[in-house]
């Protein structure tokens, strides 16, 4: 028989391997080393506890100690680097968005953008798959790849005139752990419904530049209320006085001034406001009346799909 002091020890041992194992790990049971073996890696014997396992059984647990908790939604840690135009005029600054999605198709050409929600979802606009299915998305300036299983467009979608126009993109599971890729890769919060329908909020949009450019840009602007949005368009030549907004699919911003506005390739990026300290999603590129190739966006709101009007089917799906 072991000394009582050898009894002891093992038995502290055993109790320190238990509760460890417990808090760091989603599953522990009592098997052999070869049931043990299997899970390519994610499984691990941690102890052959003979205070909690019969002989000849090992402690076995699921291992998700490397596993950090996903950080808050609409946070973020931007810097500028010496040497690198990072927050120079309108480019932005290091990690400042990381949220923004860039995405691609089966060949890998660039189909647009959306925003992060949680750790496997995208949210994005549907209009960008008329022609390609997407494939994959890449986050966190350009270092981090994760594959496209599935999406969800709204039913309701309109090809003709945009309302609705929303899609959500299913990523691959466990192949973005915000924990161990913040600050480079987050989330965005989403909204309250209704929550941007007055206008007047400062807000900031976020693009890869024309056609996927690697160059994240900022633009700087304020949200418009619905009336008035539809009150700029009724002055224009194209839309005319009896242009009728769907506010319920769309708001709008910018517009103020020249180049206020998103062009060709920015479909999907997302228009963030900063609300108590954290970012929310107010809406996401969805059409406008100026030139698409970025050389005269003239000084007409853009219009972006009002992503909290979709709060409820978002969490839905």
């Amino acid at each position: 028989m072991l000394p009582l002091s050898i009894r002891f020890h093992k038995l502290i041992l055993a109790l320190l391997v238990f509760v460890v194992a417990h808090a760091y790990c989603q599953e522990c049971r009592c098997v052999t080393i070869q049931e043990c073996g299997d899970g390519g890696g994610l499984i691990k014997p941690r102890h052959n506890a003979t205070a909690i396992c019969n002989e000849g059984l090992y402690y076995c647990c699921l291992i998700l100690a490397t596993v950090q908790p996903s950080p808050k939604c609409g946070i973020h840690d931007p810097a500028s680097i010496p040497g690198f135009a990072y927050g120079v005029g309108n480019v932005a600054l290091y990690r400042e968005f990381p949220w923004l999605v860039k995405i691609l198709g089966k060949d890998g050409q660039y189909l647009g953008s959306g925003a992060l929600i949680d750790s496997h979802r995208v949210l994005t606009v549907a209009h960008l798959f008329q022609n390609h299915k997407p494939h994959s998305v890449v986050v966190g300036m350009h270092t981090e790849v994760a594959r496209v299983v599935e999406s969800t467009e709204h039913k309701d979608f309109n090809w003709v005139n945009l309302s609705n126009d929303v899609t959500i993109l299913y990523l691959e599971r466990n192949s973005l752990n915000l924990g161990e890729l913040f600050p480079l890769v987050g989330k965005v919060c989403l909204p309250h419904e209704e929550e941007f329908l007055q206008g007047g909020k400062n807000c900031v949009l976020s693009t890869f530049g024309e056609n996927g450019y690697p160059i994240i840009r900022k633009i700087k602007m304020s949200l418009l209320s619905g009336q008035d949005c539809q009150d700029q368009f009724r002055r224009t030549g194209k839309l005319g006085p009896g242009f009728h907004l769907n506010k319920k699919s769309f708001i709008c911003a910018g517009g103020s001034e020249p180049g206020q506005d998103a062009c060709e390739g920015h479909g999907g990026s997302p228009l963030v406001c900063k609300i108590d300290g954290r970012f929310y999603l107010a809406g996401l590129v969805s059409w406008g009346v100026t030139k698409g190739d970025c050389s005269d966006r003239g000084n007409f709101p853009g219009v972006y799909l009002n992503v909290a009007h979709y709060a409820g089917w978002i969490r839905d799906n």
